[in-house]
């Protein structure tokens, strides 16, 4: 598993994502055009820890296929809710250099169909989730915020 630390920037689409038999705590995906499912448990013994490997694998093994397409009608009017037209413009709200909307899509594309996500689960010692920034607690990244934007 991958840290959070030193990777692209990242727009959470969905909290409580259903995907197979569970719910996805986050579902995102990456500036680089990487989907990634993240995980948060609170820290118990390594059979628990186990267990939350298999689940987020599972995850993984059910967005394996999806197309972007499919994607973006999932997600698409919550999207639009926040202020984004498109998968593409809520991307660019998060990254801070221009972003190449063919090269964003091909990797989408690319990632799905092969099942390349960054797959991300953390222990806590004590109940915690997102906090009201989009943040993780300790990390770099967030959530495009929620509300409608003003343009």
């Amino acid at each position: 598993m991958l840290p959070l630390a030193d990777a692209p920037p990242l727009l959470v689409l969905g909290r409580e994502v259903p995907m197979g038999s569970g719910y996805a705590d986050l579902l995102g995906v990456e500036t680089s055009g990487r989907p990634v499912i993240i995980e948060i448990k609170l820290a118990q013994n390594n059979e628990a820890r186990r267990a939350v490997v298999r689940q987020i694998l599972a995850y993984a093994a059910s967005l394996h296929g999806t197309t972007r397409e499919q994607l973006e009608d999932r997600f698409g009017t919550d999207l639009r809710r926040r202020g984004y037209e498109t998968l593409v413009v809520a991307v660019r709200s998060v990254q801070e250099e221009a972003l190449d909307a063919e090269e964003f899509t091909t990797s989408l594309d690319e990632h799905l169909r092969e099942g390349r996500f960054r797959l991300v689960f953390r222990t806590r010692q004590r109940a915690c989730g997102v906090d009201d920034t989009g943040r993780l607690p300790g990390t770099r990244h967030r959530q495009v915020d929620d509300r409608p934007h003003r343009r």
